[in-house]
C-alpha cells in the first residue's frame, strides 16, 4: 500500500519555462516554511504506458524565484555559515536578484550580519545544529536548516565550485577573501 501526504495547499496553476523555449505545465502549493518540493516532469508514451517521471527542479526556501510566492518588500536570502574555532564564515545569496555576499568574523559580528537578513534557508555543516549559535539564529530568523557534508564546507572544494561557477581561474579579480568566506561562498 502506498503512502500519501499532502504536500501543501493548491493556490493555482502556472509553467516551468526552459532556455530551449519549451515549457511544462506545474501546479504551484503553498507550503509550509522549510518544506522541500521537487518539481517532476512527466512524459507519456502511448495509450495506457508507463509513465516516466524526471525530477526537472529542487525548490527550498531559499531557492524560491517565482514572483507570484515571494514577497517584494523582502530579500528571499540562501545563507550558508561555517564554524571554525571562534570565528564564523557566512555567505549569502538572494536568487531572485543576483545579489552575493561573503562575511567571517566572530560570533557576535555573525549575528549582527545575518539576523537582520532574516534568511529563508540556511546551509550548514552536518553536526552544527546543535551549537548554541545556530539554534539562536534558527529560532530567531525561522529559517529552514539545511545540513550538508562537511566536505562540502572544504576550502579546496568550496574554492573550486565559486572557480567553475564564474568561469575563472583566480578569485583575485572579485577582491580579497579569507578562508571561511571562501569555504562559506563555495559552500553555498
Amino acid at each position: 500500500m502506498s503512502e500519501i501526504s499532502l504536500l501543501g495547499k493548491k493556490i493555482g496553476m502556472s509553467r516551468e519555462f526552459y532556455k530551449t523555449g519549451q515549457s511544462i505545465p506545474v501546479t504551484v502549493l503553498k507550503m509550509e516554511t522549510g518544506r522541500v518540493i521537487q518539481i517532476i516532469d512527466q512524459e507519456k508514451r502511448g495509450y495506457k504506458a508507463i509513465v516516466r517521471r524526471d525530477v526537472v527542479r529542487v525548490i527550498t526556501p531559499g531557492t524560491l524565484t517565482e514572483e507570484a510566492l515571494l514577497d517584494e518588500k523582502q530579500f528571499n536570502y540562501l545563507a550558508c555559515v561555517v564554524p571554525d574555532k571562534n570565528k564564523w564564515g557566512l555567505s549569502f545569496v538572494d536568487i531572485s536578484t543576483g545579489d552575493f555576499f561573503v562575511f567571517s568574523g566572530t560570533s557576535a559580528a555573525l549575528l549582527n550580519t545575518l539576523l537582520p537578513l532574516r534568511p529563508r534557508e540556511i546551509l550548514i555543516p552536518e553536526g552544527v545544529s546543535e551549537t548554541e549559535i545556530i539554534r539562536k539564529i534558527q529560532q530567531e530568523t525561522q529559517a529552514a536548516l539545511t545540513q550538508r557534508p562537511m566536505s562540502r564546507f572544504g576550502l579546496k572544494t568550496a574554492q573550486n565550485h565559486l572557480l567553475q561557477t564564474y568561469g575563472v581561474e583566480t578569485l583575485e579579480g572579485f577582491g580579497s577573501f579569507q578562508e571561511l568566506e571562501v569555504r562559506a561562498g563555495g559552500a553555498l
